[in-house]
Parts: structure tokens; C-alpha cells; sequence
């Protein structure tokens, strides 16, 4: 879904997967569901591992909790400074972004997709959920 928005927007982007993301100074780390670098995707173009201390964090951080809950991993999230989490837990989708006290906050637009409109993009996430 996230290239198809990148597509639409004529926005590059950059996946990472679920790539390991750790600060060995902040001895912090986790892997995301998927990740993935837009605004700064010509940062990382071309890098087959990513490295805390050049490299920026990923700007968009999509957490699947069908089975676990990612809220623990926010902390963790803020402190290795990712923009932009996506979280669905089954039932509720929300765009969580990092504030400039460092906590995520839940908005009703996304930072990477500006005209993306999270109130449909719920609905269509949550009716995806429920056919399954």
C-alpha cells in the first residue's frame, strides 16, 4: 500500500523491510513490521544496512499488533527518532506522529502522505482486517 501512496504522490521511497533498528549509544533497538525512508529516501538509496550514527531514521514505521502490542515500543521508536508510526491492531488504525517532546501523538494526517485522508485510510485498513 505504502508504494502505491508513493506512486500516486510521485514520491521516491525506500523499504527497509523489517530491517533492525538499534542505537548501540542509546542501547536501544526493535524491528518494525516494515519501514520505510520518503523524505529521506536519496539518504539511505543504495545502502544495504542501515547505520544509526549516518544514517537517518526511517520516516514511516508500519506496526502490525494483531497478535502483540507495540505500545511498549514507542519509547523505543521516539528515541531512535522514526517520524512516523502507522499501528493497526485488528481493529483500530491510527498515525501516530513524534512530537517535539519526543511522545507520539495521534493525528488525522499523516506527515509523509499530507493529502492522505487517515479517516478513510482507517476505514479501508479496518474493512481489509475484517475480510480475513
Amino acid at each position: 500500500m505504502i508504494f502505491f501512496l508513493a506512486l500516486e504522490w510521485n514520491l521516491p521511497v525506500c523499504s527497509g523491510g523489517s530491517t533492525t533498528l538499534k542505537q548501540a549509544v542509546r542501547k536501544k533497538g526493535l524491528e518494525p513490521d516494515k519501514c520505510f525512508w520518503i523524505e529521506h529516501e536519496k539518504d539511505v538509496r543504495g545502502k544495504k544496512e542501515w547505520d544509526a550514527s549516518t544514517d537517518p531514521p526511517p520516516d514511516l514505521a508500519v506496526e502490525i499488533d494483531i497478535t502483540r502490542s507495540s505500545l511498549n515500543r514507542m519509547g523505543i521508536y521516539a528515541a531512535l527518532g522514526v517520524g512516523e508510526i502507522w499501528r493497526y491492531d485488528g481493529h483500530d488504525f491510527e498515525v501516530l506522529a513524534l512530537s517535539a517532546a519526543g511522545k507520539y501523538v495521534k493525528k488525522a494526517r499523516s506527515r509523509v502522505f499530507r493529502s492522505l485522508p487517515v479517516k478513510e485510510l482507517a476505514e479501508f485498513v479496518t474493512r481489509l482486517g475484517r475480510r480475513r
